[in-house]
């Protein structure tokens, strides 16, 4: 639920960004990118170390290593997607209807993740399922919104939700090892985005 609150603070940051003209957006990406990129593949090193020693095969360790698939870096490869889409969010992601529309995508995305992981029994990698923009673009246009839009919600309310929030998903994880005898956390579930969404508008109250 971290990277969530990291995605909208970048998209918060961003949203004031000059990126319309093409220079703007070229620079931008020539100093961003290798900022999180190149950590990402120095901290990725001794797994694919490990990978190769392991008796891994070598193709697949090596992309797995430029695509952050190693550990949990996928949110490195989130953060390169959203900073290629940054124009395009920028223009779009500032209105409510966009906000909902982003919420219809990530929950359609839940239920398809859910389906193949859990009904179709399929082993996707973590990259895979949780490094598409797809997943998580209801927070980054948040973060936008919340850059552009003043809002005046109840902070009661707000904890309230979260704490709806955080109980179905627990409800969430229980149905889900009753259902497949496995437990994948409590990370790409309706109630964890529904908990993160309360809270990330809490402490921007």
């Amino acid at each position: 639920m971290c990277s969530t609150n990291i995605f909208s603070n970048i998209r918060y940051f961003l949203s004031q960004k000059n990126v319309s003209k093409k220079t703007n957006y070229i620079s931008f990406l020539r100093k961003q990118l290798p900022k999180v990129y190149i950590p990402m593949l120095i901290w990725s090193i001794p797994y694919l170390m490990y990978s190769l020693y392991s008796g891994e095969n070598i193709i697949k360790s090596i992309i797995l290593f430029l695509i952050g698939g190693f550990s949990v870096y996928y949110f490195v490869i989130l953060i390169l997607q959203y900073y290629i889409l940054l124009p395009k969010l920028q223009i779009y992601g500032g209105g409510y209807k966009c906000l909902i529309f982003s919420a219809i995508i990530s929950l359609s995305c839940m239920i398809i993740i859910f389906y193949l992981t859990n009904v179709v029994n399929l082993s996707i990698h973590l990259v895979i399922h949780a490094g598409s923009f797809l997943v998580w673009i209801v927070f980054f246009v948040l973060g936008i919104y919340l850059g552009k839009n003043k809002i005046k919600l109840s902070r009661k309310k707000m904890i309230l939700f979260a704490i709806f929030g955080l109980t179905l998903s627990v409800a969430e994880t229980y149905f889900q090892i009753w259902y497949s005898n496995s437990f994948s956390g409590l990370g790409i579930k309706t109630g964890a985005f529904v908990y993160s969404f309360a809270a990330i508008l809490f402490f921007f109250l």
